[in-house]
């Protein structure tokens, strides 16, 4: 495997498959994914075990009480909703179906209708773990770490990856910034006009959907909630 790349991107996910594409039409650019890192085929991880992440931003502190995002109704589950799904797509590209989920979600500073502090321990059908947490009222973060029998990877931000294996010194390597956005509304124009095929596998979006929706029960009833890992449904209905 390479050492060095022009751009890395994380996962399979709602960003992360379009991304790669769109780079990768590129032969002049070398890109590396998490993903990559991460499977038995490459082995730099071994078998991954646990999965964690965090996304937070202060968007609930700038919000004013009429904005149609400040409301339970809009965004159950605080920043799960707002940034914490992002973070779900990218766990699933790497870690596959989740199975179920146990979530908490709560107003502890915030004065308008939404939580500020929201967190779901994860069950992967691979049996490997997981654990997000997103804060709504507090500076911006974003935090990936895989954990495997060889070692850990970790994004902070999306310019720089951390590889520490087991018994070596840790490796860290930054990269150029991406315009995720521009990229994906890029990828989906062309398979629109161009019938080409899209980066996101189908199953994989509705598997995101159903873990979010997942997460919003288990907050409801304050009790584990179990997944269909492969239809990305509930076992039991909202």
């Amino acid at each position: 495997m390479k050492s060095e790349f022009d751009h890395i991107v994380i996962g399979s996910g709602s960003g992360g498959s379009v991304v790669a594409s769109r780079l990768s039409d590129d032969p002049n650019l070398s890109v590396v994914g998490l993903l990559a890192v991460c499977t038995s085929s490459c082995g730099r991880l071994g078998r991954v075990l646990h999965i964690e992440g965090n996304f937070s931003a202060p968007q609930g502190l700038h919000f004013a009480p009429e904005d149609w995002r400040a409301h339970q109704s809009e965004t159950p589950a605080g920043g799960m909703t707002l940034m914490g799904i992002h973070v779900l797509d990218a766990m699933i590209g790497l870690a596959g179906p989740i199975a179920g989920v146990r979530a908490r979600s709560r107003k502890q500073f915030l004065q308008i209708d939404m939580d500020d502090t929201t967190d779901a321990q994860i069950e992967f059908a691979s049996g490997c773990t997981g654990y997000l947490s997103t804060v709504t009222a507090t500076a911006r973060n974003w935090r990936l770490q895989v954990f495997g029998t060889t070692g850990w990877a970790e994004m902070h931000g999306y310019q720089q990856l951390t590889f520490a294996p087991v018994g070596q010194d840790t490796e860290t390597t930054r990269f150029d910034a991406v315009d995720t956005e521009r990229a994906e509304l890029e990828a989906f124009a062309k398979f629109v006009l161009n019938r080409t095929e899209y980066p996101i596998p189908i199953d994989d979006v509705v598997r995101g959907i159903g873990a979010l929706e997942a997460i919003f029960k288990s907050v409801r009833e304050d009790r584990f909630v179990t997944v269909d890992s492969e239809r990305g449904r509930l076992v039991d209905p909202l």
